[in-house]
């Protein structure tokens, strides 16, 4: 469990606390990745400064812990400007399968045109793994999940159709909401071609309450609703 400022880990079977890892020097934790390959997790740590941008951090700080023994097996710094906004609330960054995903200006330079892009970054190392620009009709974009990579799309213009883009470094595959929805939800679960997301209902007609939530599950290849 990643908090603002620790990671916890409890036994499954349990529930036992197995160990705690504090980021150094007062950091705090912005982002933890889903998912742990060859038992690896990945947290985003950088300092702290209110008020401003990127919690006022030049440089951002990733971890790679061992989930078995909270261990630290490896750390490096990055640059914040070359992620966007690092903060814990925003969806321009996301962690997982070994890859941060951040959208942002493609030119990497905040003090200069360029046209929105996404870009795919080893954890680790820093490298990066691609980049592709943003299509204008997507509008804003949100990053939902880092591997495979999800973001979802907004615009533009008002009343633009919402989406979720499942992307490659070629390819984009678009599952439109249903008409009979308002909102995805915040997180999907993809497995093969299945992609499975909250869609919360429309609200009733005095705003007191919404009509619900359902479990939706496309598929990927034809963007068709297989059940709910």
């Amino acid at each position: 469990m990643a908090r603002p400022d620790r990671v916890e880990a409890y036994g499954l079977t349990t529930g036992d606390p197995l160990w705690t890892w504090q980021p150094p020097e007062g950091d705090l934790l912005a982002h933890a990745s889903a998912d742990a390959p060859d038992g690896v997790g990945v947290v985003l740590h950088h300092d702290h400064a209110d008020g401003d941008e990127n919690g006022g951090a030049e440089h951002i700080r990733l971890t790679g812990l061992d989930v078995g023994s909270g261990r630290v097996l490896w750390s490096r710094e990055q640059r914040a400007d070359a992620l966007g906004s690092v903060d814990g609330h925003a969806r321009e960054v996301a962690l997982g399968g070994g890859l941060i995903v951040t959208a942002r200006p493609g030119d990497g330079d905040r003090d200069r045109d360029g046209p929105p892009a996404l870009r795919t970054i080893n954890a680790r190392t820093g490298a990066l793994q691609w980049e592709r620009p943003v299509p204008e009709r997507w509008g804003h974009v949100s990053v939902v999940r880092a591997h495979s990579v999800v973001v979802s799309t907004a615009g533009p213009g008002e009343g633009a159709p919402r989406r979720l883009v499942v992307v490659g470094g070629e390819t984009e595959r678009e599952i439109e909401l249903p008409r009979w929805a308002r909102e995805f939800g915040g997180d999907v679960a993809v497995v093969g071609d299945t992609l499975a997301v909250e869609c919360l209902g429309t609200p009733t007609p005095y705003g007191e309450e919404d009509t619900g939530s359902t479990l939706n599950a496309f598929s990927v290849t034809t963007n068709v609703l297989r059940w709910t």
